[in-house]
């Protein structure tokens, strides 16, 4: 089989699988789960909401395996964001200072991608410097601000 990286950016809040269950309205699968602190069968793991609005229930251990927090990341999960449309900066930077990627259409001069910044002066092509791709400090930003 081929190997795959999965790079998706979800919602997620700890949530025993008992309260998941309940959430849900469904059974949760907690075949690979470990009991909460107590030893009971409330498992401990989280609850997801995908970007299309889909919600499910992780174990704990598998969930915390394959995701980490939007916010500490490095350029290059930075850039995987900027990939599926969301902007990010380093938190030192100007509130109005985010970084996003231009993808190239049929009608464009570009012919690949670049990043550009956006701030109160205007938008303007950007090229990181080797102290920002170094960073581990890259935060996403939501929409329309922070």
């Amino acid at each position: 089989m081929k190997k795959y990286i999965a790079v998706k950016i979800v919602n997620a809040e700890p949530m025993s699988a008992m309260l998941a269950t309940r959430t849900l309205g469904r059974d949760v699968d907690t075949t690979n789960s470990a009991p909460n602190e107590n030893g009971e069968t409330g498992y401990r793991g989280y609850l997801v909401e995908y970007e299309d609005g889909y919600r499910s229930w992780c174990p704990e251990k598998q969930f915390e395996e394959a995701n980490r927090p939007c916010d500490g990341m490095t350029f290059g999960l930075a850039q995987e964001a900027a990939l599926k449309g969301h902007g990010f900066k380093l938190p030192a930077w100007q509130d109005d200072v985010v970084i996003r990627v231009q993808i190239p259409d049929e009608g464009s001069k570009m012919t690949e991608p670049y990043f550009y910044v956006t701030s109160r002066f205007g938008m303007v092509p950007w090229i990181p410097t080797m102290i920002e791709m170094f960073s581990n400090a890259w935060v996403i930003v939501r929409e329309g601000g922070n």
